[in-house]
């Protein structure tokens, strides 16, 4: 296409607005994509959260919230949020300001622990001036890394005036005002170096009459900054044989309440097995079914020519033992993304 005088006229305009501000990017390189911006996307392990999203994972330089009651799995998600960003040679830092997690349980999820990052830091500013700290020593010695900060939980980090000050001390919405004044700063130090934020928050459960609600006990700041929302909502519980023994597997519903990667509102489904984690095949093949790619005659699957047995966990059976299958149907899956203005397209990770 031919562009106008007029268009041209804009751009030169853009260009000479951008070079006051002081930028050192150009408005193309901003909305277009330029190789001066490194914005690759992090699978969440999931298929159907990531057709959800849009891009086919969550976008660097953004900051994502999970929200949902406890034991539903929002931490194992971080932690598969993180494992994926190792595999494609970056690093994982969790804060933990309940200092109660299991690392047993991180390492048998598959988390590179050489390149994993635990902390327990005592408030709020605390964190923020170490992810600042941090963030500024990776830049330097790898420009292109994945980073991801995961911050557990919003509710439990308090603020440094609530360990200064007395018993008898009062520090009403001290964590919102806290948030509220340097959030902005921390996202945009997420943005400009091609890191992740994930906060974690429980559902809040309100005093009058016990009735549980979506809203983040400290604030709106986080999820006014956050570019992508998720909170599980219901389950499907039920018992099952898993190498031997008897475990509960759990099928949740989660909607992206907020998306600024895609399509807001979507409502998916993901299955986790307590103490094994999330069944990824699984997540497979129900992005399948939402998609389109695999059709169904009834109870019974099948992608393309092949049939994949009666229900979605017979063909989660079949694609693990058919592994050329599995990648077949896992490409075509990944052609139905999405991807967004200046992010290349979503990459599998390296499973080495």
């Amino acid at each position: 296409m031919k562009p106008t005088k007029a268009r041209s006229r804009r751009k030169r305009l853009a260009t000479s607005m951008a070079k006051a501000s002081g930028s050192d990017i150009s408005p193309a390189q901003t909305f277009s994509g330029g190789e001066a911006l490194w914005k690759p996307v992090i699978s969440t392990g999931q298929d159907t959260l990531d057709l959800a999203i849009g891009p086919g994972g969550v976008p660097t330089g953004r900051a994502i919230i999970l929200n949902g009651p406890h034991s539903c799995g929002k931490t194992t998600l971080a932690i598969d949020l993180i494992r994926n960003a190792q595999k494609r040679g970056g690093v994982g830092v969790f804060f933990d300001f309940e200092a109660k997690l299991s690392l047993d349980y991180f390492e048998s999820l598959g988390l590179d622990m050489e390149a994993f990052v635990y902390l327990t830091p005592p408030y709020i500013e605390e964190a923020l001036r170490q992810i600042e700290g941090m963030i500024a020593d990776l830049r330097k010695a790898d420009a292109d890394a994945p980073c991801v900060f995961v911050w557990d939980s919003i509710s439990s980090a308090k603020c440094k005036a609530v360990y200064d000050g007395k018993w008898t001390d009062h520090n009403f919405a001290g964590e919102s005002r806290v948030y509220s004044d340097k959030l902005p700063k921390l996202c945009q130090i997420i943005a400009k170096t091609g890191a992740i934020l994930v906060g974690i928050s429980q559902k809040r459960v309100s005093m009058a009459g016990g009735v549980v609600t979506n809203k983040l006990a400290s604030g709106n700041a986080w999820i006014h900054h956050a570019s992508i929302a998720v909170v599980w909502k219901s389950k499907k519980v039920k018992k099952a044989l898993l190498k031997g023994g008897l475990v509960e597997e759990v099928v949740w519903d989660v909607e992206l309440v907020k998306n600024q990667c895609g399509n807001p509102f979507t409502k998916t489904q993901v299955k986790i097995v307590f103490g094994h984690g999330y069944d990824s095949m699984w997540s497979t093949v129900a992005a399948g079914i939402e998609s389109g790619v695999i059709t169904k005659a009834g109870t019974w699957l099948s992608f393309g020519e092949e049939s994949l047995g009666q229900g979605v966990d017979n063909a989660a059976d079949h694609l693990t033992a058919h592994p050329a299958l599995y990648d077949a149907l896992r490409a075509t899956l990944r052609a139905e993304c999405k991807p967004l203005a200046g992010y290349p397209p979503s990459e599998e990770e390296d499973d080495e």
